[in-house]
C-alpha cells in the first residue's frame, strides 16, 4: 500500500540481463535502470511487470500493487453549547480513510468512526484525530472550550396555611438565571419568590437554572390548599 503523490522505488535484478522493460500499469514504462522511482496520477490497484531478456530466454516478474488517496482529516462538534458533564458527538468528516484514532485532549482516547464524549470541568482542550488508510495519515486538531460550569437547581417551598400563597425560597448553584413554572399556566424569572394560587390542587413546580448555555431543571410536587382556622 502506498499513497497517491508518493515516490515509489523499485528495483530490478537478474543475471545475464541483455535488456529489461519496466510496465508500471497506468500505461508508463522505462528502459534505461534498474532501479526506478514512478509517481502515479491516480488511486487504484496497479500491475507492475518487470520483464528481462538475453539471446535465448525471456523472464517476468508481476507485482500487485494499490495506491490510494491521501486522508484529508476532518472534524465537525454537533453540539454549539457544552457544559461539564454533558455528552459531547464528534462527528468524523474525514475522507478516504477507514481506520481512527481520537484524543480528547483531557487524557481519553478512542478508535470509533464517531464518538461521544464527556468532559468533567471547564477548561480549554486540544481535540485531535489521526484519520489513516493503511497507507499515510492525517492529522486534525482543533480547540475546544467548555466554559461554563454546570448549575444545580434547588428550592425549597413553605405554603401559607390560612391562604393560597405558596413561597419558594431558591437555593441553586452556579446559576446567573432561572426561569419558574408554577403548574398552573404562569411563570416568574425571579431570584426567590411568592406565588398566589387561585385553587386548592396539586400543581407541579418546576425551576431551571442558567448559567449561560448551561442549565439544569429540578421539579417538585406542591400541594395548594387553605386550611381552617
Amino acid at each position: 500500500l502506498v499513497c497517491l503523490g508518493t515516490p515509489i522505488k523499485f528495483y530490478g535484478a537478474g543475471t545475464n540481463i541483455q535488456s529489461f522493460r519496466w510496465e508500471f500499469g497506468d500505461n508508463s514504462t522505462r528502459t534505461d535502470s534498474l532501479v526506478v522511482s514512478h509517481y502515479y496520477s491516480r488511486a487504484r490497484r496497479y500491475t507492475v511487470i518487470f520483464i528481462t531478456k538475453n539471446a535465448s530466454c525471456t523472464d517476468t516478474m508481476i507485482r500487485t500493487l494499490e495506491v490510494k488517496n491521501i486522508p484529508v482529516a476532518s472534524i465537525f462538534i454537533e453540539d454549539s453549547a457544552i457544559c461539564p458533564e454533558d455528552t459531547v458527538h464528534f462527528i468524523n468528516s474525514s475522507q478516504f480513510a477507514d481506520l481512527y484514532r481520537w484524543d480528547f485532549g483531557d487524557g481519553y482516547k478512542d478508535s470509533v468512526v464517531n464518538p461521544v464524549h464527556h468532559y468533567d470541568s471547564i477548561g480549554l482542550y486540544t481535540i485531535a484525530l489521526v484519520a489513516s488508510n493503511g497507507a499515510c495519515s492525517d492529522t486534525v486538531r482543533s480547540m475546544f472550550n467548555i466554559g461554563k460550569n454546570k448549575p444545580l437547581a434547588k428550592f425549597s417551598l413553605f405554603h401559607e396555611p390560612c391562604n393560597l400563597v405558596a413561597k419558594f425560597s431558591n437555593e441553586s448553584q452556579n446559576a446567573t438565571s432561572y426561569f419558574w413554572d408554577f403548574g398552573d399556566g404562569t411563570t416568574s424569572t425571579e431570584f426567590s419568590t411568592y406565588h398566589q394560587y387561585n385553587v386548592s390542587d396539586t400543581f407541579l413546580v418546576v425551576l431551571i437554572a442558567y448559567n449561560g448555555s448551561c442549565s439544569d431543571t429540578r421539579s417538585e410536587e406542591h400541594t395548594s390548599e387553605l386550611q381552617s382556622p
